[in-house]
């Protein structure tokens, strides 16, 4: 993210109970028009935050670091040049790079087509168990549970040996 600095505030030491830190305010200008946000001494980018050129543009690396967005980064652009070329951010793979999100979103795409005929087994055998009465066999239960799965993928009709009506 493209910002450029408007002001930033001088160090002022806070405290509560026996912690002490400091703090420092910086306005900008981003990509959400005119912001303000306060950066404590324990935060990571602190001393980089308090040397910055009022006017200057900076590029700012943002993370996602659990509920929150962490700035991890700054780096000065020069002045006339462009930001780095990052592909567009997207807040939902917590980045900058939207060919790194695709890539991921394909990888968990095709991870999942994996295992949903396993899913589907699975619950073609909790559904089979549920439909037949208490004590039915091994051999009855996976019968209509396999046919519960070619209903679901083939749309196939059960044989009548797998019908309701035949184990009782």
């Amino acid at each position: 993210m493209e910002i450029k600095v408007k002001s930033i505030s001088d160090q002022q030491k806070k405290s509560k109970g026996r912690n002490n830190w400091f703090e420092i305010e910086m306005e900008f200008t981003g990509p959400q028009g005119d912001k303000s946000r306060v950066f404590r001494s324990f935060d990571g980018i602190f001393n980089t935050v308090k040397d910055l050129k009022i006017g200057a543009s900076y590029d700012v690396k943002v993370v996602k670091d659990g509920d929150y967005w962490k700035w991890e980064s700054i780096t000065e652009i020069p002045e006339g040049a462009a930001a780095p070329a990052k592909g567009g951010q997207t807040r939902m793979a917590g980045g900058n790079d939207w060919a790194a999100k695709t890539a991921l979103d394909r990888e968990r795409f095709d991870f999942d087509k994996e295992k949903q005929p396993l899913i589907v087994r699975q619950s073609m055998v909790a559904a089979a168990v549920a439909s037949l009465p208490q004590g039915a066999s091994v051999e009855h239960i996976l019968d209509r549970a396999n046919a519960f799965v070619s209903f679901v993928f083939d749309d196939a009709l059960p044989t009548n040996d797998v019908q309701q009506g035949e184990i009782e």
